[in-house]
């Protein structure tokens, strides 16, 4: 069993300083197509861990499970939110 945190954001910064290994995504996208770009990095400068595209819906949510052992973020995660009105992750770290 691996403790398990969470963190949520509406606007674009860090989710998390420190390792961590993300286990799931859900994110709410506005009623504008937008992203959401994850990267390994407490500022926005680091590795591109994932890209997601949403559709234009506020209708359609964003979850996805990461299987195994999840994604590895060695120094934070640091979320880039465009037209999405919030994210929610789930992690251990």
């Amino acid at each position: 069993m691996i403790n398990t945190k969470s963190a949520n954001r509406t606007t674009t910064g860090v989710l998390h300083t420190g390792p961590a290994r993300l286990v799931f995504i859900y994110g709410v996208p506005s009623s504008t197509a937008g992203s959401i770009v994850l990267r390994d990095s407490t500022d926005g400068s680091g590795e591109v861990k994932v890209t997601l595209q949403s559709v234009g819906s506020v209708r359609t949510v964003i979850e996805i499970p990461l299987a195994d052992e999840g994604m590895r973020f060695v120094n934070g995660i640091h979320v880039t939110l465009t037209n999405v009105a919030g994210i929610t992750v789930f992690f251990a770290g």
